[in-house]
């Protein structure tokens, strides 16, 4: 798998924003309003709004850390991992490039296992998708609702609890490896790269490293409100923040739309919310904040090479307790 800047990426990335444009075009009337809307955005609220957005991938970035176990000083591995997992899932259908970029990216740069940073890149979309869910559940009890996102979070909430269910049920997992005829060394690799995400994922059981993670959950979050918000100018009104905090957590739903980002349905959440003029200008300066870190991946592609290179799967069942995430020299991960 090659992390570059490559033409599908590139595709992705004028895809979401065709499509960004033609929502947009749609719900202002017709594309030369679009360019007048265009032209009247502040250039200095625009920077601001990137500036806050980048500062949400720093607090979220400090969460994966906690996530997948490492201190602060796999900073820079976390926050790669992040600024590429967003740019991922800003060009790939229903954004499902997130994670595995993510996980990627953090198993090699922090020379952890597969698995645990699986867990970790799994365990902070959670956080992310619960937070939204009760957002915009609440707004609803409020009388501020879109149904189809309504319908949307239902889904998504039942395909989570599903998942976790699957993900810890040992019975389920073995009829799996059952059906598709995993046996041997294959099935002793997958089942130590599952343990390592199930303890990575076990963190958010843990009250105070749970509190840490939403800590920074919500001040990600509330950083992201805010992005929204430097485009009105206004700070007190309380309407204003409750659709501004609908809006972003919709986005985070919507985004599992099958298009390039979640392209559509993103526009259709937001402005549904925001209204049209406020949606294009926070849509704007998202996808600038989201797009510009693909560059970054020519800096990550041959560290990832490497560590592919050097992973070792399970030659063993024995194996799944010494689990060998990276090259020789690089220190390893303790046994489960």
């Amino acid at each position: 798998m090659k992390l570059g800047s490559t033409a599908k990426e590139l595709l992705g990335a004028i895809g979401v924003v065709a499509i960004a444009v033609a929502a947009l075009s749609i719900a202002l009337g017709s594309p030369r309003r679009l360019v007048e809307e265009l032209a009247s955005v502040d250039p200095w609220a625009l920077l601001a709004s990137i500036a806050l957005l980048m500062l949400v991938e720093v607090a979220k970035a400090a969460r994966l850390c906690v996530l997948a176990d490492k201190g602060l000083g796999s900073m820079r591995a976390c926050l790669l991992a992040r600024l590429l997992g967003r740019a991922a899932a800003s060009v790939t259908p229903a954004g499902l490039g997130g994670i595995p970029t993510r996980t990627a990216v953090l198993a090699s740069e922090a020379r952890i296992e597969f698995g645990r940073a699986f867990g970790a890149a799994a365990g902070e979309t959670l956080a992310d998708n619960s937070v939204a869910l009760l957002a915009l559940f609440a707004g609803a009890a409020l009388g501020v609702m879109n149904l189809v996102v309504l319908a949307v979070a239902a889904l998504i909430a039942f395909l989570w609890v599903t998942g976790i269910v699957v993900g810890v049920h040992e019975r389920t997992i073995t009829a799996l490896y059952r059906r598709f005829h995993i046996t041997g060394t294959l099935r002793c690799s997958l089942e130590r790269e599952r343990r390592a995400a199930l303890q990575a994922l076990g963190i958010l059981l843990k009250p105070r490293r749970a509190a840490l993670v939403y800590a920074y959950t919500l001040a990600a979050h509330v950083l992201e409100y805010a992005s929204v918000l430097v485009f009105t100018g206004t700070w007190g009104d309380p309407r204003l923040w409750l659709h501004s905090i609908l809006a972003v957590e919709a986005g985070y739903l919507m985004i599992f739309t099958p298009a390039p980002g979640g392209g559509g349905g993103v526009e259709y959440a937001l402005v549904s919310y925001l209204g049209p003029r406020l949606a294009l200008y926070w849509r704007i300066s998202y996808l600038i904040a989201a797009l510009t870190p693909l560059a970054l991946a020519y800096i990550v592609y041959p560290g990832f090479k490497e560590y592919l290179g050097n992973y070792r799967a399970a030659s063993t069942c024995d194996d799944m307790e010494r689990p060998e995430p990276s090259r020789a020299g690089a220190s390893q991960a303790s046994a489960y």
